[in-house]
């Protein structure tokens, strides 16, 4: 093998792993916005109200985390 395919072959690994590193880190803050979004309308279910559930609501709630959900809060209480 000659010393360019080498070099390709490894920027492309390098590449394809920091793409899994990334979804993974996506992923654990979209299932931990699931799962703040799951608590909160548990507690919003008292008084009838209702946050839905989709990958974008999951990921602000995920990244930012309780400032996350006090906006969709008021987003969806103020829509």
């Amino acid at each position: 093998m000659s010393l360019a395919t080498i070099i390709i072959v490894l920027v492309s690994v390098a590449i394809l792993a920091l793409f899994f590193k990334i979804s993974f880190k996506l992923g654990m803050h979209a299932l931990s916005g699931f799962v703040g979004i799951f608590i909160l309308n548990i507690f919003l279910s008292f008084f009838n109200l209702h946050i839905p559930y989709n990958l974008i609501d999951m990921l602000i709630a995920g990244i930012f985390g309780i400032p996350g959900l006090a906006i969709l809060f008021l987003y969806y209480i103020i829509l």
